[in-house]
């Protein structure tokens, strides 16, 4: 029975969603609760382009997953930026981007400033929020937590439901 028990275990230890599971799987649900200005997409059934910015091999690979779902008739496509002003050329314009391991330290807050606007801006760090980021998951004691800054959501021409914004926690910085 004991050996049952010892050869049972790592199955236990895998079954637990890893951390960048959980922020994958928060993209794709906060997606269902927002709305993009009007002309942002071409036509109701146009793909979400979903951006990575920062070298985290392990979210990657879970927000490329999202290329297999749908929300709102929208598929996804995943697109990994090499620098994070890849995301102001309009041609290549991100719906979400995602930036991780502190990446967006690379743009100013006026360019932060202007993909807001259109763009939902993900981070994982509380400076991210301090930064003119829209979201933040932040792991806390083993669970990701939806932090959000409410002044660059008021500034961007987004709209989150009422039901995200209830669950996310306010960034209460400067």
């Amino acid at each position: 029975m004991l050996v049952f028990y010892v050869l049972a275990l790592p199955l236990v230890v895998y079954a637990k969603p890893q951390p960048e599971q959980v922020k994958s799987a928060f993209v794709y649900q906060v997606t269902k609760f927002t709305t993009w200005p009007q002309d942002t997409f071409e036509s109701n059934t146009s793909n979400i382009r979903l951006c990575h910015a920062g070298y985290e091999p392990n979210l990657q690979q879970q927000l490329q997953i999202l290329q297999t779902k749908k929300t709102k008739q929208r598929s996804f496509i995943f697109i990994t930026i090499q620098h994070p002003s890849v995301a102001l050329i309009e041609k290549q314009q991100c719906h979400i981007v995602y930036f991780s391991n502190e990446s967006w330290r690379n743009l100013s807050k006026k360019d932060m400033s202007k993909l807001t606007k259109s763009t939902l801006l993900v981070g994982d760090s509380l400076s991210f929020l301090a930064h003119q980021g829209i979201l933040a998951f932040i792991l806390i004691n083993d669970k990701v937590r939806i932090y959000k800054n409410l002044q660059s959501l008021r500034h961007s021409q987004l709209r989150l439901e009422a039901r995200l914004l209830a669950l996310a926690k306010n960034y209460k910085g400067s």
